[in-house]
């Protein structure tokens, strides 16, 4: 049975997601080494999931939050005002990162925003 994710429950969900995608291709493409990749997607998943209650997205999770599905509805992104609103959670990641992370993280999801717009040019919800 699913439910809100509380905001409280932040670093719980990013470790839940850090953890869950740890051995994902995109992911290991931007983050190649296996012995820091864990810690970064935990640091990056909790930005993430900060940015998508700021952009007012959807967050569900199970009783024990063993598992978490971020949303994004139509029309809506991790824009401006979420960073703000986030107190810049992904940019303060991503500055933390060494610059060669950074640059590849940058190029990882430079391309996959640009294959979601080819894939998926009608408005969608984003998982």
């Amino acid at each position: 049975m699913l439910r809100p994710l509380q905001r409280n429950e932040t670093d719980r969900a990013g470790r839940v997601l850090g953890e869950a995608f740890v051995a994902d291709p995109l992911w290991m493409a931007a983050f190649p080494d296996p012995e820091q990749r864990p810690e970064l997607l935990v640091a990056m998943f909790i930005a993430v999931t900060k940015a998508t209650f700021a952009a007012r997205g959807i967050a569900e999770t199970t009783a024990n939050v063993d598992a978490v599905a971020l949303w994004l509805p139509p029309g809506k992104n991790i824009g401006f005002w979420a960073m703000v609103n986030s107190s810049f959670a992904l940019p303060r990641f991503a500055m933390k990162l060494s610059a060669p992370d950074r640059n590849r993280m940058m190029t990882v999801l430079r391309q996959l925003d640009e294959r979601k717009k080819a894939l998926m040019p009608e408005r969608h919800w984003y998982l």
